[in-house]
């Protein structure tokens, strides 16, 4: 069995299969969410992430899946989020963010589509919006500083923080009523469009992130001090949605 897993699709009877001997009647559906269900899945390095919900009386079979995460893992496949419906709903006022980009990108795999219909509360979209952003932004600071200003330690920030801000312009662009582009470059650009905010840089750390531009240490510095700057104006933007 090959490790790497060519197209998300491939595995699909395979992880069926098995969720379904681990669960039986329980099993109400699975869903591939993230980059495996968008174009940015690149064999070998994205980890392919599934939502499975099984009723209440399925959770108590959690330990029937002890002997399959070791070898899930090896083909980067992530442990799975395993849910109820009751859990789903009485989530979606504490993790609104989250659930919508499981909805921007996900792709069906068996039984019924639990994320197609959700709808999402405005204030508690927007309450987790500012919380992340000010999180982020507090982190970056703190991260700049522990850095000592070396360009190495700068790049792996800028790599490690660039993807939690792909979901906040989802949350920025539910919000303000605007389509919600599943490519990455497209998203940037429509929100900080959206938010005021240079777009350009945020694209140059996805380009870091994704190792698809030159790697020029010498470019980080001055990249980073003005990707800390932008995320200040995204917070500024966030702090005027609350009048609105």
């Amino acid at each position: 069995m090959a490790n790497t897993i060519k197209k998300p699709e491939d595995i699909f009877p395979e992880i069926t299969g098995q969720l379904q001997t681990a669960f039986g009647k329980d099993l109400q559906s699975i869903v591939l969410y993230g980059s495996g269900a968008s174009e940015a899945y690149e064999p070998g390095r994205s980890d392919l992430n599934f939502l499975v919900m099984v009723t209440e009386e399925g959770m108590k079979n959690l330990k029937r899946l002890h002997e399959l995460i070791g070898g899930w893992q090896k083909r980067r496949i992530a442990t799975p989020l395993i849910m109820s419906k009751m859990f789903l709903e009485n989530a979606l006022d504490v993790y609104p963010i989250e659930f919508l980009n499981m909805q921007v990108q996900h792709v069906p795999v068996y039984g019924d589509d639990p994320l197609s219909a959700l709808a999402f509360d405005r204030t508690c979209l927007r309450l987790q919006l500012e919380r992340e952003v000010k999180g982020k932004l507090l982190h970056l600071r703190q991260g700049y500083l522990d850095s000592e200003g070396q360009a190495k330690k700068l790049r792996d920030l800028i790599k490690i923080s660039l993807v939690a801000f792909l979901s906040l312009f989802a949350a920025i662009l539910y919000l303000k009523g605007s389509p919600i582009p599943s490519a990455r470059h497209a998203l940037i650009r429509d929100a900080c469009v959206l938010a005021g905010i240079d777009g350009d840089i945020f694209s140059r750390c996805l380009e870091i992130k994704e190792e698809t531009a030159k790697d020029d240490l010498k470019a980080v510095a001055p990249l980073f001090d003005q990707y800390l700057l932008e995320v200040g104006k995204m917070d500024d933007f966030i702090n005027q949605l609350k009048a609105e």
